[in-house]
């Protein structure tokens, strides 16, 4: 039985450390929590994940 390697490469869109950055500044100005499900929406829109076998 034969070995497959499997490379996961993942890349962020331009946009998104911008965006992690203001939620942060945003959060340390007012002292209050982001909307987490949102953040998480973003996020998954911004990764890119890509499945290269070998």
């Amino acid at each position: 039985m034969g070995h497959t390697t499997i490379t996961c490469k993942i890349t962020m869109r331009w946009w998104l450390r911008v965006y992690l950055d203001c939620v942060v500044f945003t959060a340390n100005i007012t002292g209050l929590n982001p909307d987490w499900d949102k953040v998480r929406y973003w996020v998954g829109r911004g990764m890119k994940i890509t499945l290269c076998s070998k």
